[in-house]
């Protein structure tokens, strides 16, 4: 397992084990929040529109914590830490977001990153001026005005999830969008939570099917209205709202 906790202006990589705790910290030369491990043992490492973190947002170390790559310069006004993850399994490859874009990256074995997916969310697509201007001034205009970000991806070799969340003002409305990358058709599902809090919580792809995290309560209230398999439904026969969470499986539409 491994860990990051902040120290001003960098990090400190915790490596542990099971048996023996902490085997090993190695400080990073840089803040960030977000990090993906590589194969080789070297990582990626985010930091975000945080100028304290450097003049790159994106840096790559050996296992060491020695730089060996840096990458989108860090040029906007100061906003700090921002959004969640940024780093995600793809398909044979690792996909990368930036908060508030609309652009999915691949990191390259080149260390480089190439386009992968690109999004227009309307009228809530977080608008080029806003990046021209103080970052934290200007984010109270744009949660009055509306944005929607992405808060989780993933992808098999044939589709592609994104699971969305618009925010405007006090409101937050989530979505999931599906692209199927060998007929080009694209699906929007809009997840009311009352009704469809059961596909709230999306973590990967299984073939055909889409895996959710659905927590008891939202299973059982909505139990009768839901499309489920026999063996979905001799599952769920003993669930009540007390119940842990179950891992539900939704088929893909045609």
């Amino acid at each position: 397992m491994l860990i990051i906790n902040g120290k001003g202006d960098r990090v400190n990589l915790h490596k542990l084990s099971v048996p023996h705790g902490v085997e090993e910290v190695v400080e990073i030369p840089r803040y960030a929040f977000c990090f993906q491990p590589l194969e080789n043992g070297s990582l990626w490492f985010y930091s975000g529109y945080y100028l304290v973190a450097g003049d790159h947002r994106l840096f790559l170390t050996d296992a060491s914590g020695k730089l060996k790559n840096v990458l989108l310069p860090n040029e906007f006004p100061p906003i700090g830490q921002f959004g969640g993850h940024v780093f995600f399994q793809g398909y044979d490859r690792i996909l990368f977001r930036e908060p508030l874009k609309t652009t999915v990256w691949e990191i390259t074995s080149g260390d480089m990153l190439k386009e992968a997916y690109r999004f227009d969310f309307g009228s809530t697509t977080v608008p080029d001026e806003y990046w021209e201007q103080d970052l934290f001034e200007g984010f109270g205009k744009l949660m009055a005005k509306g944005f929607t970000d992405i808060f989780f991806m993933a992808e098999s070799d044939r589709y592609f999830l994104a699971d969305v969340i618009t925010y405007k003002g006090m409101e937050r409305s989530k979505s999931l969008l599906l692209r199927d990358k060998e007929s080009h058709n694209q699906f929007k599902i809009k997840v009311n939570q009352e009704e469809l809090g059961h596909f709230n919580s999306p973590i990967g792809i299984d073939g055909d099917q889409i895996m959710f995290f659905a927590y008891a309560p939202y299973l059982v209230r909505n139990k009768e209205d839901l499309n489920l398999s026999n063996e979905a439904q001799a599952s769920l026969a003993n669930l009540t709202e007390d119940s842990n969470p179950v891992i539900l499986y939704a088929k893909i539409p045609e």
